[in-house]
Formats: structure tokens, C-alpha cells, sequence
């Protein structure tokens, strides 16, 4: 179970680590000096992904609130990598209270969008019966299965175990 759980935590945080400075030609440097990334007013109506950006440039200054903020909208305008990090603050209650409905309800969407850690970690919540989800192999094998039809090692790793038991 602890193996599981690293290997998730693994995946949430290189989800996470994939990411620009430089956005729309302004610096977003997390040093605290830059004014326009100070200024976020600018960036109330960029694409998803951008938000995205902002939100992982507000984590690295510990601030959870405007962190969380660009999230939520990143999520809510369809970014599949800002919808599973969402899901992966429900699952592990650090920064937002654990809620397993809305982690469920977030990594859906981004699995349901093909974003392949999302299908991992929703085959790893069924394999392993954790985040609110009761354990169901065959909920697992669908989610691991499309992963492994784009390459991801997890998840062939685990249909290989699934088949094996």
C-alpha cells in the first residue's frame, strides 16, 4: 500500500513539474520582484494551461490560496494536467480538505480526456480500493488498459499483476 502510494505521489508531482516561466512574453519568475506577475488581473482570461502555470508559480511561493485559485480555473476550463492535480489535492488533504467524491469527480474528467496519469491514478484507486473507491479490478483493468494502449510502463506493470493473480 505505501509502495502505491509513492508511486502516485510520484506521478501527481511530475505532472506538476512540467512548466514555463516566460508567459505571453512577461516573466513569471517566483523570485516575488516581478511586477506583472504580481499584477493578476492580467491573467483573469488566459487559456487553461497558462493558468495552470500561475497556479504551479503561486505553489512554489506557498501561497495555497492563489495556488489553488488558478487551479480551480484552469480545472474548470477543461486543462486535463490542472483537473488531475486538482483531484490529487482531494486525494491527499494537504492543502484542501480530502473530499474522495471531488477527487473522484476531477480525476474522471481529466481521464476521461486521455491525460494518462489520471487513467493511472484512477486504475490505482480501483486496484487498490483507496480515495473512497471500492476495489474493482475490472474499473482498474479499463483504466490501466488505456494508459498502456499509449506506452505508460505503471500500467502495463500493473495488467501484467492483474493477470497474474
Amino acid at each position: 500500500m505505501k509502495q502505491l502510494m509513492l508511486i502516485s505521489l510520484l506521478f501527481f508531482l511530475h505532472a506538476c513539474s512540467n512548466e514555463s516561466k516566460i508567459l505571453n512574453g512577461l516573466d513569471i519568475s517566483s523570485n516575488g520582484n516581478n511586477k506583472d506577475f504580481k499584477n493578476k488581473e492580467k491573467y483573469s482570461e488566459l487559456i487553461p494551461t497558462q493558468n495552470y502555470i500561475i497556479a504551479q508559480e503561486y505553489k512554489k511561493q506557498d501561497n495555497n490560496s492563489l495556488y489553488l485559485e488558478y487551479l480551480i480555473k484552469a480545472a474548470k476550463a477543461g486543462d486535463p494536467i490542472a483537473q488531475d492535480s486538482l483531484a490529487g489535492e482531494y486525494a491527499f488533504g494537504e492543502i484542501l480538505e480530502k473530499n474522495d467524491e471531488k477527487f473522484f469527480y476531477w480525476a474522471e474528467k481529466s481521464a476521461l480526456s486521455g491525460y494518462i496519469n489520471a487513467q493511472v491514478n484512477l486504475g490505482m484507486a480501483y486496484y487498490s480500493g483507496s480515495n473512497g473507491l471500492k476495489k474493482d479490478k475490472d474499473k482498474a483493468k479499463k483504466w490501466f488498459s488505456l494508459a498502456a494502449d499509449k506506452g505508460d510502463e505503471i500500467a502495463i506493470m500493473y495488467l501484467n499483476k492483474i493477470s497474474s493473480e
